[in-house]
């Protein structure tokens, strides 16, 4: 990337994805780790590796994510806690 464009200016953080169901219902931690492996450990990965570039540049992070951080949907909860542990 660096060596295509030779720096990073902005970082867009979009990735996710869903898992539907009730928390205590979650008999694998697959279900539960595949939602953060995405929507959390993505996101520190591609920060991590852009934070350097952007301290250069001058450029910033842009997370969109959902409106289930204010207002928790029931059977979302694995999805909620990977949006929620973005804003920390």
């Amino acid at each position: 990337l660096i060596e295509f464009y030779a720096t990073v200016d902005h970082l867009v953080s979009n990735a996710g994805v869903m898992q539907m169901g009730f928390i205590e219902d979650c008999t694998q931690i697959s279900d539960f780790a595949r939602v953060m492996d995405t929507n959390f450990w993505g996101f520190v990965n591609c920060s991590r590796f852009a934070v350097p570039h952007l301290k250069k540049s001058r450029g910033r992070i842009i997370v969109i994510s959902s409106a289930c951080e204010w207002l928790p949907i029931p059977r979302y909860g694995f999805y909620y806690v990977g949006n929620v542990s973005q804003q920390m």
